[in-house]
């Protein structure tokens, strides 16, 4: 079974690290590797980059470690002939998740990426962290199949958005609350 485009720009940085480091995958990349099957469907290769969230308490570490700095520009360098990248680093408070997302995230195997401990949002949160694009055909697609696959109850998902986490920023705030009317709409019968 041929790689997906996640798959090839992780192991493409882990070849380029000496250290083990822990990150965070949210948008398609956790979609593709973080379940089995991969919810965005057999297509795997409907995303060419790989987007993370860094947990607060990382962001120094992250911040000083210049190995990984150097090992995610090699990787951009070497993968820019086929389209793929990683270059969206998000901060924790910069998206929209759940209060304590850290404690409920997910571990990624990826075999053969022995340098890279991944993990990938709870589906509730990573829900979340969909919800900023309210408009994006793929966004929406992507959600609704989170809905599905997890199999969210409307009370369960109206809990979440009492307690989530948005940055406050007004065209953010506008995105979510658009994304939760969609939200609520596929439970409409």
């Amino acid at each position: 079974m041929a790689s997906s485009n996640p798959e090839i720009i992780l192991k493409k940085l882990d070849q380029q690290l000496n250290d083990r480091i822990e990150l965070t995958l949210i948008g398609r990349a956790a979609l593709i590797l973080g379940y089995e099957p991969p919810i965005v469907g057999a297509d795997a290769s409907q995303t060419f980059d790989v987007d993370l969230v860094v947990p607060s308490d990382q962001e120094q570490a992250l911040d000083q470690n210049e190995q990984f700095w150097i090992g995610l520009e090699r990787t951009n360098q070497l993968l820019a002939t086929s389209g793929l990248y990683l270059t969206h680093i998000f901060l924790e408070t910069q998206i929209i998740l759940g209060n304590g997302w850290k404690t409920r995230r997910v571990p990624v195997a990826l075999l053969g990426a022995d340098k890279l401990i991944l993990f990938r949002p709870s589906g509730m949160d990573l829900l979340l962290s969909k919800m900023a694009r309210a408009e994006d055909p793929a966004d929406r697609s992507d959600i609704v199949k989170l809905v599905e696959r997890e199999g969210f109850s409307l009370q369960k998902i109206e809990a979440t958005f009492a307690t989530a986490r948005c940055p406050q920023e007004p065209d953010l705030l506008e995105q979510f609350e658009k994304a939760k009317t969609f939200v609520r709409s596929l439970f409409e019968s």
